[in-house]
């Protein structure tokens, strides 16, 4: 009897827990590319446009229950020596879509800091961000 009582409460555990898990997805936006990676933090996929100036914008969307870990990484010091990113910031034009209840939703547009930020976006509030290219 207490082994039945005991598997019950390890799988309504198991069920209420998995239910509350969330995943995280990893990208970064550097320069003009975009890279996405795993848990372990090996790029898995990645743009090619080392060579170009042209920026565009990137959707990056979010599902519920999703947690996405953004790196901005504009005018690091990796990139251009001579830029001190304390000194010299630059911003980028993000626009948020938020979640609303009644599967509506809102968009706000904010200015973030591009010079090696993290930013924490939860996807039970939002739905995508779109990344446009850096402002000085």
């Amino acid at each position: 009897m207490k082994k039945s009582i005991f598997c019950l409460f390890f799988l309504i555990t198991f069920f209420v827990s998995q239910s509350f898990a969330q995943d995280t997805i990893y990208k970064m936006v550097n320069g003009t590319n975009l890279h996405e990676f795993n848990n372990n933090m090996k790029i898995i996929s990645s743009t090619d446009h080392y060579n170009e100036y042209n920026y565009q914008d990137y959707e990056l969307k979010v599902k519920k229950n999703q947690i996405l870990v953004l790196d901005l990484y504009d005018n690091c010091k990796y990139c251009k020596l001579d830029i001190n990113c304390e000194d010299n910031p630059s911003y980028r034009i993000i626009i948020i879509k938020k979640r609303l209840s009644f599967n509506k939703e809102t968009t706000e547009t904010q200015h973030w800091k591009s010079c090696d930020s993290t930013y924490y976006i939860d996807g039970n509030k939002i739905s995508s961000i779109r990344v446009c290219k850096p402002i000085h």
